[in-house]
Formats: structure tokens, C-alpha cells, sequence
């Protein structure tokens, strides 16, 4: 028989706790294709009024382990929300106000910090960010 190893636990300390943290992963933002919406989003200002040019969804009260518990405000996506509880989903044409860029920490490679701005709209009462800038016209003329 081989020999058996002794577990000696020391009083009054307790094992570590795991150092993960609560932040979501870094995704490079969708370049915007047209040359026009691009313009728009670098004329805009805060107040301003923009449009969805296709549906978007929200999780509104995301489940408890749930990535989106890591973003400071939900985060909308293009396309349907399924008709999931708690989503709130804006039709394509609805109107939503510009508030400015809310920075939101993200682990890129290696474990680096990497401050991210994101779009944040007001629509229903809630702030939002916005996933895709594509898919949110602002309503400005460029001239």
C-alpha cells in the first residue's frame, strides 16, 4: 500500500477567494459603413435626437449570473428580443435622445483593463448603451 497524505488545516485561515472579476470582455465597437451616419455621429451633441433604424432589444432585469449584470446600464442589441420577461424591445422609428459616451471598464487580452466608451441613449425613462451605432440614426443634417 502506498502511503497516505495528512490534510493539516490551519486554524482561523480560510482559503482564497477567486480574484475574477465583474467585468465584461472587450468587443471592437462595428465600424460604421455609411459614409453619412458616420458623418452624423461625429456632429452630434447631447440632447439630440435619434432614431432606430432597426428593431433593438434590452434585457431589462437580466438573470443573476447573467454577463449583462456587468455593464452600468442595458445594453441594446439589433434585432428581436424573443419576448423574453423583462425585455423591452424599441420598434424601428422610434425616437431616442443622445446623452453622450459612458466609458464601461473591459478585459481585453492578457487580462488588460480597457476603458470602452459606448453610445448612451434615453428611451422609456432609462439610460441604454448601444451595442452597434449602426443600427441608431442620429437626426441631424451635415452640411
Amino acid at each position: 500500500m502506498g502511503l497516505k497524505k495528512k490534510v493539516i488545516w490551519n486554524h482561523g485561515k480560510t482559503p482564497e477567494r477567486s480574484t475574477q472579476r465583474n467585468i465584461p470582455p472587450y468587443v471592437a465597437e462595428p465600424e460604421i459603413s455609411d459614409a453619412a451616419l458616420r458623418d452624423s455621429w461625429n456632429h452630434i451633441y447631447v440632447g439630440h435626437i435619434c432614431f432606430a433604424t432597426t428593431n433593438l432589444f434590452a434585457m431589462i432585469t437580466p438573470p443573476k449570473y447573467s454577463i449583462e449584470n456587468y455593464f452600468p446600464f442595458p445594453v441594446l442589441y439589433a434585432g428581436d428580443g424573443g419576448g423574453w420577461n423583462g425585455d423591452l424591445e424599441v420598434k424601428e422609428g422610434q425616437i431616442l435622445i443622445y446623452l453622450g459616451n459612458t466609458y464601461v471598464n473591459c478585459v481585453g487580452s492578457k487580462n488588460r483593463i480597457i476603458s470602452k466608451p459606448y453610445k448612451t441613449v434615453f428611451f422609456n425613462g432609462l439610460k441604454f448603451l448601444i451595442s452597434d451605432p449602426n443600427s441608431v440614426k442620429p437626426f441631424i443634417e451635415v452640411t
